[in-house]
Order: structure tokens, then sequence, then C-alpha cells
């Protein structure tokens, strides 16, 4: 397969080809088979761009196929965007029954896991569906060419992105700048904001990913008031923590506390 430099090229010509983003891959190795893989810690933001991708159902000439969905990277499942991606499916159920024949989705453990495996029970499919946790068992249940799946095993096992790395870094040192990131991964800082921008982010939405993310386990963990727990996270107001949050997660702060 071929990486897609752009989402426009991607749906312009998919066949034989990929599209690497922050926290998925979307491939379609062949006319009969297409999927996606989703890693990390996916946000509304990656949610809605996943969602652009699955704009290839739609066109007119694409033929009936199998669909492969592997969420091992899963790290955690935000609530609001698995509401967003339920939602979309749900209501283009009708024209992915036309097109899909059947569907294997490859789960991670955990909560994430549980999560994702009950997405069939929530959205009721109108094609075969099935949930294995291996790779391996995805391919056999989708009859898959032995070709193609070693060719799929290879990119989908080696999904860790800089923005991954980044992340967990920022997650340890929420206080880093973006020089000393730079050097920690031995770039120079117009390599690593290339870097990012290839991977459609940016330090500073990074650097914000992190602190919302340390918000959300302050305010799962404890009681404190969200002005206190603003500063904790590197915020100067909880007027900026708000309005970050909400933009990364798709609702306010109190909000995403109260349905904790």
């Amino acid at each position: 397969m071929r990486i897609a430099g752009s989402l426009h090229s991607f749906l312009a010509d998919p066949i034989g080809r990929y599209l690497v983003d922050r926290s998925f891959i979307c491939f379609y190795p062949v006319a009969e088979l297409s999927g996606f893989c989703l890693w990390g810690r996916p946000d509304r933001d990656d949610i809605d761009r996943l969602i652009q991708t699955m704009a290839l159902e739609e066109q007119p000439d694409v033929q009936p196929h199998a669909s492969l969905i592997d969420v091992r990277g899963l790290e955690t499942v935000d609530p609001n965007a698995f509401a967003r991606f339920s939602e979309y499916v749900q209501s283009h159920m009708t024209r992915y029954a036309a097109v899909i024949t059947c569907q294997v989705l490859v789960r991670s453990g955990g909560l994430a896991g549980a999560m994702t495996a009950g997405f069939f029970e929530l959205v009721r499919s109108g094609y075969p569906t099935h949930v294995v946790s291996d790779l391996s068992e995805a391919f056999a249940w989708l009859k898959t060419p032995p070709a193609i799946a070693r060719e799929l095993e290879q990119l989908l096992n080696h999904q860790q992105t800089l923005v991954d790395n980044l992340h967990q870094l920022l997650l340890q040192r929420p206080e880093l700048s973006l020089e000393a990131a730079a050097r920690h991964f031995s770039l120079s800082v117009r390599t690593l904001q290339r870097r990012l921008l290839d991977e459609r982010t940016s330090f500073v939405r990074e650097l914000h990913r992190a602190r919302v993310a340390a918000a959300q386990s302050l305010m799962r963990d404890t009681r404190r008031k969200l002005s206190a727990i603003a500063l904790d996270v590197g915020y100067p107001s909880q007027q900026q923590f708000t309005r970050w949050f909400r933009r990364l997660t798709g609702e306010s702060p109190a909000e995403w506390r109260e349905r904790q």
C-alpha cells in the first residue's frame, strides 16, 4: 500500500492506499476490504476527522466489502467522542448495510476494550459482526489473503507515532517547553514542528491535550475546585482552562465531572 498525502487524495483514490492521522490510520488495501486503526486517547476532533474519511462509503462506485476495526491501542475512550461516533454510524447505517458485507472489531483490554466491545450492542448493524482480541483472529474470520494480512499486520503493529511519545512525555512533564521537547527527541525545533504538522497537530495543541488529560484524572480522583485544578495543570485562569477543555472534549469541565 502507498501512503496518501492528504484526506482529499485518499478520498479521490483510496484503493491500495492508507491515510495516517494523529490517532488513527485508515486503510483500503483492496476493493474487498477497508478499515481503520484507532489508538491512544482520541478526542472529539480526532473522531470528527475519522468520520470525514468514512465519506468513502458514500461514494456511488464503492463495491461491497468487508471492514476491519483495530482498537487494540486505545488507552481511554472519551465518552463524548464515543457518542459522536456512535450517533454518526447509526444515522448512516442504511448506507453501510448496503456496502459492508461483514465487520470485525479487534478490541483492547481493560475498560477501553469493554466499551468498544459494546459498540455493536449500542449500534445495531445490518451486517454480520465479530469481536476478537487478536489481529490474526480477525484475519482468519475475514478470510484475508495471506499477502494482504502480512502487509496490514506490519502497518497496524507500528502505529506508535511521535505524537503518542510527545503526549506521554507531556503527561509526565507538563511544564516542558517546545525547545526542551525537541532536545528530548534529538530534533531541532523546526523539525519537531514540521513532523507534528505532518501528523496534523502542533506542540501547543498536544500541550493542552496533556493538561486536559491530567485535569480529568484529578477531577475523577479528587473533589478539588475546578479553579484549583486549572492552576495545578498549568492554566493561569479557570476561563482559559474551560475554553481548552470544551474545545478538546466538546463539554465544559463541570459538565464532564458531573457525568463521571
